[in-house]
């Protein structure tokens, strides 16, 4: 039975039933999280994925005043074909890069918008991923926004510290740019996550980085990221948000030497609000030129003492050591949400298609059901298509329900443990922000059904909603 339909069954029958039938659901879904995955559209995913990065760099959307156009549907329908025959679920696709073609800028380094054909060949590449059952994750911006590379490839490719440092043009490019291009894809059912920025420590003043041409401030990048964050919160809550951190040294604070640059703590000790400002799970990368001690194969994920989920955001596909079928097996025991390999089409000297394609194949045929990725685009998952949306899941201290206007009518919460047990009742107070957050703090780690009960004021007829949440 799906957990769909499960769900459904769950709020008809009686109080009884459905204890036994929430414990099942539960007891299930924890017999075949094989790995620690991503919770996408209610289901748990397993990321069996490869990096396909660009096809022209930096202008695969919109027109480059350079180049021109670069976008190439033939391009991304063979590669999309090919991806979909290899049990790829998963892709990781840069937008901006480093600003050489979108957003627009104007003389003075403020964003004005997105060029007239930005949005069509976004539109036509999310689409084509769509019918051949690919998750993209978007990433923003890389480092390379602060790397100098106007000789070469034009006035606007990098040395864009300004919009990091400088609160107006940051703004411009908020209300310019990323707004408009979160409005757009809200409801879009196959866009697994938003990236921020790849790689930002390679511009941070932090140990070992610093790199690019322009520097900044760590508590500066760390400000930028956080805005943009907000900015996503405020037009899509329900989406998922990552940083594609470097390396593990700057990701986790296990040993002495390391710091997690991007953890909630950070983020609220900038004034953030930790209920929307905030990584939905970790995506840190490693290449063999780092230490040893930084990379995730060989090592549990428990090893990096982490809040979230961690996905395996670059690596190469094999070496001397580690073939692409030993990767895979590691991160899925050691209970990774999955792994996206570099990469299909980056022309680099590390890129290895060839060197994983068939593990990602062999991998998703014997785990089709943590992997195989079916678009319900139907429903298009959504708060506008839900009377309530429920978030962050997982979550790790305060839970967020938002609703329409739902004048006249009463909402209740409910929250079931793994034994079915009623371990929680409240009464959701009305507000004009149509939200409501409590705090989970004192509930014990593990599987939760939260169900929301909207009682009309005049006649009791009731509308009940549930939802499966992980609680850390």
């Amino acid at each position: 039975m799906s957990s769909i339909l499960l769900k459904d069954v769950v709020c008809l029958y009686t109080t009884a039933m459905k204890k036994l039938i929430i414990y099942i659901y539960l007891l299930l879904s924890v017999l075949s999280l094989d790995a620690q995955h991503l919770i996408f559209q209610d289901r748990n995913y397993f990321i069996n994925g490869v990096n396909l990065p660009w096809n022209k760099f930096g202008w695969d959307f919109g027109h480059y005043e350079v180049e021109g156009v670069g976008y190439n549907p033939s391009f991304f329908e063979q590669a999309f074909t090919e991806l979909e025959e290899q049990g790829v679920n998963c892709i990781r696709m840069w937008i901006h890069c480093d600003g050489r073609a979108s957003p627009e800028f104007d003389e003075d380094g403020y964003v004005t918008g997105l060029d007239y054909n930005f949005f069509e060949h976004m539109d036509d590449f999310l689409e084509r991923a769509q019918q051949h059952n690919l998750m993209v994750v978007f990433v923003l911006w890389s480092h390379d926004l602060l790397e100098d590379r106007k000789v070469e490839s034009g006035r606007f490719a990098g040395m864009h510290a300004d919009l990091i440092t400088e609160e107006a043009k940051l703004q411009s490019y908020l209300d310019n740019a990323l707004k408009p291009i979160v409005q757009r894809y809200k409801d879009q059912c196959n866009l697994l996550a938003w990236e921020i920025i790849n790689e930002p420590e390679w511009a941070m003043n932090v140990p070992f980085g610093g790199t690019t041409a322009q520097v900044v401030k760590t508590k500066e990048m760390q400000y930028f990221i956080g805005r943009c964050i907000e900015t996503i919160r405020e037009e899509a809550a329900h989406q998922m948000v990552t940083v594609g951190s470097a390396s593990l040294m700057w990701n986790s604070d296990v040993l002495p030497e390391y710091t997690n640059y991007w953890s909630d703590q950070v983020f609220e000790d900038l004034g953030f609000d930790p209920r929307t400002v905030y990584l939905d799970f970790y995506s840190p990368h490693y290449y063999e030129w780092m230490s040893s001690a930084v990379s995730p194969f060989g090592k549990h994920v428990s090893d990096w003492a982490l809040d979230k989920p961690v996905l395996v955001g670059e690596c190469r596909a094999a070496n001397n050591q580690l073939s692409g079928e030993d990767r895979l097996n590691d991160v899925w025991e050691g209970e990774y949400a999955g792994i996206l390999f570099w990469s299909y089409n980056a022309k680099d000297a590390v890129s290895d298609w060839d060197g994983c394609k068939d593990a990602l194949q062999t991998h998703c045929n014997d785990n089709a059901r943590s992997i195989v990725y079916e678009p319900e685009c139907s429903a298009l998952y959504s708060k506008a298509y839900k009377p309530v949306y429920i978030y962050p899941n997982p979550v790790y201290d305060l839970l967020c329900f938002e609703y329409q206007n739902l004048e006249n009518q009463r909402l209740f919460l409910r929250v079931y443990d793994f034994m079915g047990r009623v371990v929680h009742t409240k009464v959701l107070e009305h507000s004009f922000t149509h939200q409501y957050s409590i705090s989970i703090t004192d509930l014990d780690v593990g599987l939760y059904v939260f169900e929301v009960i909207l009682e009309q004021a005049i006649g009791g007829s009731k509308q009940v909603f549930c939802e499966q949440v992980q609680v850390f």
